[in-house]
């Protein structure tokens, strides 16, 4: 078994797994999805919610926004069953976020961004800023000769704990995860070059170069959709899986650490 790195970033990785099976690599996907202990929102105290949403609503929306943690810091948590404290929330199994929120004191409206979340533990953090929670409103009232604004205001506590994502999917690392086959590109030595095939790629791998056509880009960004070919007149050209399997990974990481880790340990 071997494994070669294509792609890796903050958010994206993607790898070829080869000398393994169509079954070990779907059981490793799944691994990475339900297997990885991950840090999420689990449990919110709402003290006040005079918002559009019920409070059912709202701490749904917070349990999916993903929070970030070193790898290190991450090993200092345990689940909150497996805990000392029996789950009554300490340091080793529960970190807290705090969102205070209220609309403006004109009429009008403001939006609630996950960057709102003040983190109570110096370890967590929200991974993305930018994520949108609930737009709060401001609206005039009149009662008799009395004017005023109607604002709505938000104030809660909540509690991240370590989870996988078998249990729920907010616990789940990845965004998304999946392997397809390596693709193997043949061209005949009977190729005249038309350039059909080209023009069907939807990936723009092929070109024509010298009267033939030529697999011009990575091979992996091949989708095997054999659009190319469809185009081709004399059927010069096919794609096909290898006899060896060789499977391309492509997954999109909220928790990207732990996972990076484990691979790392499988490329070992």
């Amino acid at each position: 078994m071997e494994l070669e790195f294509l792609e890796r970033s903050p958010e994206r990785v993607r790898f070829v797994l080869s000398g393994v099976s169509a079954g070990f690599a779907n059981s490793l996907r799944r691994a990475m999805i339900a297997e990885v202990p991950k840090l999420a929102i689990d449990e919110v105290e709402i003290h006040e919610n005079s918002s559009l949403l019920y409070d059912e609503q709202l701490a749904l929306r917070l349990a999916l926004i993903p929070l970030k943690v070193s790898p290190s810091d991450l090993r200092n948590f345990v689940p909150a069953e497996e805990c000392e404290c029996g789950g009554e929330g300490c340091e080793k199994c529960e970190a807290k976020l705090r969102l205070e929120a209220v609309s403006p004191e004109t009429e009008g409206s403001i939006t609630v961004y996950s960057r709102d979340l003040e983190s109570l533990d110096s370890r967590v953090r929200v991974a993305y800023e930018n994520i949108p929670i609930v737009k709060l409103f401001s609206k005039a009232r009149e009662v008799g000769t009395f004017r005023d604004i109607a604002r709505q205001r938000i104030s809660l506590v909540a509690k991240a704990r370590l989870g996988t994502g078998k249990k729920h999917a907010k616990w789940q690392p990845v965004t998304a995860c999946g392997f397809k086959n390596m693709p193997k590109i043949e061209i005949s030595d009977a190729c005249n070059g038309c350039g059909l095939c080209v023009d069907a790629c939807p990936r723009n791998i092929l070109s024509v170069e010298r009267g033939v056509a030529v697999v011009s880009a990575a091979v992996n960004e091949c989708s095997l959709c054999r659009l190319c070919e469809d185009a081709c007149e004399e059927q010069r050209r096919f794609v096909s899986p290898p006899l060896k399997t060789l499977s391309c990974f492509s997954l999109r990481a909220t928790a990207l650490s732990p996972l990076m880790k484990s691979l790392r340990l499988l490329q070992e």
